[in-house]
């Protein structure tokens, strides 16, 4: 049960199972809102009693379908465990629920859950077997084990491993590491002993000590890989972290291309990683989609990731966050770093500009909502693309950057002359912003401009008048308002009539509430009273 702080609690675990049933069984999505209306839901607010209830009835006989659910890591779920099991014992009363649960040996949980040997599982016993293969093949993998492997003293530090193992391989991982760092310093077998009886028991403790360790010449690189690295959604090609070294370097000297098609340079980012991380961090073999020459091996088919989820959770701990803070230097932001890094990176051998351009978008995106600025790197980014980037701008919403660059004088309203216009781009959005909107029509776009056989405001009706768009519109309800009622105040014509043949007084009274329907077309009078003369 991994995760935020959130996730891990019970809400969390009753919002998971709702939400896993109705991706399996969308067609009982309708059933779940009727059941919360009749509960009386405040949308918008979690009650667990809620969501108990909603999560029974929807396991319950009488929609005839049957789940299982295997819950890991009950121990490390928050709040009260007594109160969990109870949850669990409730939500098993339905005959057609079956829940399979794991937990470390706490007396709770063995209580609940441990006094049915036909139903208890102790999972160290099934995975001896396994670990003692893992260890020999990994302790196999050198020298000086192979020249003792007779040895009853390292068949003995087999044995001990397994033992104080209890069936988590992760522990098993870092012991082996551990032993094999010291193998490659010669270590004697007194020493690969001490190695393991100093090994900490519990693998939290296991990365503190690691961490504790790391070579104070690497705290400020440590602290700002293990924040980039906690930040991201998904994991980020080593092109990234190698371009980040280049950028703490020398911020103003261009990027080496030659180093992004070699193998070479891969094994020296694994070796820094390795160093500031103490193996916390690896970087693996990943094609990602999209990249030029993508089946060679080389930065940008590398992927940086944890070892392992438990690490991810053991960073984001209270304790390693102050580390962070204090080592990583207050100028430090992840966003700011990895928008320069990937605006870096654009035109370099064997990447994709489209990956590139979806990252660069993303952080833009989070430095304008979080800080309500832009870079100056993202104007000379449109420069070098003649003028793709605005276009993807406009797409994704970054209205400051949109703003600071359409002050240019004269502004730009095509990125070519034969171009689509950006207001079109704009207004055809699932999700249009109004403040785009409203730069663009500041800076004089004309939305009765025409643009394959058709305006920006006869594309943006015609799309609102669809059949199946009332979601989008609901959602972004607001947005479409108050676009619609600056468009039609600037002029955009009421007598338009739609592929569909409607009228946009019919569509804007079909679409919106009376009163929201009546502020919009008040507009389009103004203008008329505006214009009778006196």
């Amino acid at each position: 049960m991994n995760g935020s702080e959130s996730q891990r609690s019970q809400e969390g675990l009753l919002r998971t199972l709702l939400f896993t049933i109705l991706r399996e069984c969308p067609d009982m999505i309708p059933k779940a809102i009727e059941t919360l209306d009749n509960l009386d839901y405040d949308w918008g607010v979690w009650r667990p009693g809620d969501l108990l209830k909603l999560v029974q009835h929807l396991s319950s006989r009488d929609f005839g379908i049957k789940f299982c659910f295997l819950i890991d890591g009950l121990d490390e779920c928050e709040g009260d465990h007594g109160d969990l099991i109870t949850f669990l014992r409730e939500l098993t009363r339905s005959q057609d629920m079956k829940i399979c649960v794991s937990s470390r040996p706490w007396t709770r949980f063995v209580d609940a859950y441990g006094q049915d040997s036909d139903r208890f599982l102790k999972l160290e016993e099934f995975t001896q077997g396994d670990i003692r293969t893992f260890v020999l093949d990994t302790l196999h993998s050198h020298q000086l084990f192979q020249a003792h492997a007779a040895d009853p003293r390292y068949t003995k530090l087999v044995d001990t491993i397994v033992e104080r193992a209890n069936g988590v391989f992760l522990w098993v991982f870092l012991v082996c590491k551990s032993l094999l760092d010291g193998m490659r310093h010669a270590d004697r077998l007194i020493d690969l002993e001490r190695r393991l009886t100093f090994a900490p028991p519990d693998i939290e403790s296991f990365f503190r000590n690691m961490l504790l360790s790391t070579d104070k010449v690497y705290k400020k690189q440590t602290a700002r890989l293990f924040w980039i690295t906690l930040a991201v959604p998904k994991p980020l090609p080593s092109a990234i972290y190698w371009v980040l070294d280049m950028l703490e370097e020398n911020p103003l000297a261009g990027i080496d291309s030659d180093q992004f098609n070699s193998l070479h340079h891969v094994e020296q980012m694994s070796r820094r990683l390795d160093a500031r991380s103490k193996g916390l961090v690896e970087i693996r073999y990943e094609n990602f989609h999209g990249f030029n020459g993508s089946s060679s091996m080389n930065l940008w088919t590398f992927a940086v990731e944890f070892i392992h989820s438990s690490v991810h959770d053991f960073l984001r701990t209270p304790e390693m966050n102050t580390a962070f803070i204090e080592n990583a230097e207050d100028d430090f932001d992840c966003d700011i770093l990895l928008c320069e890094a990937f605006v870096a990176a654009v035109g370099l051998p064997l990447g994709s500009l489209h990956y590139t351009l979806n990252q660069i978008v993303y952080y833009a995106g989070n430095i304008e909502r979080s800080k309500g600025i832009t870079l100056p790197c993202l104007e000379q980014l449109d420069t070098q693309l003649n003028g793709i980037f605005l276009t993807r701008a406009v797409e994704a919403g970054l209205g400051i950057y949109v703003k600071t660059r359409l002050s240019r004088s004269p502004p730009v309203l095509h990125v070519h002359q034969q171009s689509r216009p950006l207001l079109d781009l704009a207004l055809c959005d699932p999700r249009p912003s109004y403040e785009i909107v409203s730069t663009l029509l500041d800076s004089g776009a004309d939305p009765n401009e025409y643009y394959c056989e058709t305006t920006a405001w006869g594309g943006f009706l015609d799309w609102i008048g669809m059949g199946g768009v009332e979601t989008e519109i609901s959602f972004h309800y607001a947005e479409f308002k108050e676009i619609l009622a600056l468009l039609i105040s600037l002029g955009a014509p009421l007598d338009y009539r739609l592929n569909s043949g409607l009228r946009v007084e019919s569509v804007i009274l079909e679409k919106f509430e009376p009163r929201d329907a009546e502020y919009i077309l008040s507009k389009a009078n103004m203008i008329r009273a505006v214009s009778v003369p006196v």
